[in-house]
C-alpha cells in the first residue's frame, strides 16, 4: 500500500482512513506500507489484529511508532526503511513483536538504541546479543 499525499483537511492528526470502512484480510501474511502520511501507525494495520502476518515492511512516511502491539503479533520479519520520524524503543519493539526473528533497519536515525542500528542501519537476527 502506497500513499502519495494527504489533503490539508487530514493534516490535523486524524487518520483519514478511519472515516472509511477499511479492513485488511485476516489471512494476510505480508504487508508493505509505503509513505504513510500520518504519524500514528494505522489501527487497521496493527500486527496483533492480523494473526497470520509474518512480514511487515514499513518504508518512508511520517510514522513515529510501530503500533501498540498487544504482544500477540506473529511478525517474524520486520523491515523499517527511511523513517526519520520513527521513535520507538527497543523494549517496546521487543514486547510488541515477541516472535521477531529478523529486523532490518535502513536510515532510521532515531532508533540508535536498537541492536541492529549503527548510524541508523543494520540487520539483527534472533539470538544475537541485545
Amino acid at each position: 500500500m502506497t500513499w502519495s499525499g494527504v489533503s490539508p483537511a487530514e493534516q490535523d492528526g486524524r487518520d483519514a482512513t478511519d472515516k472509511v470502512a477499511f479492513a485488511l484480510p485476516s489471512e494476510l501474511e505480508k504487508l508493505d506500507l509505503r509513505c504513510f502520511p500520518l504519524p500514528d501507525f494505522p489501527r487497521w494495520a496493527e500486527p496483533h489484529l492480523l494473526p497470520r502476518l509474518e512480514k511487515l515492511y514499513v518504508r518512508g512516511g511520517m510514522i513515529t511508532g510501530l503500533g501498540e502491539g498487544g504482544g500477540g503479533s506473529a511478525v517474524k520479519v520486520l523491515r523499517v526503511r527511511f523513517l526519520r520520524h520513527l521513535d520507538y524503543s527497543w523494549e517496546k519493539l521487543h514486547d510488541a513483536y515477541g516472535k521477531l526473528e529478523i529486523l532490518e533497519v535502513c536510515e532510521c536515525s532515531n532508533v540508535q538504541a536498537w541492536p541492529a542500528c549503527r548510524g541508523g542501519l543494520g540487520l539483527w537476527r534472533k539470538g544475537e546479543d541485545c
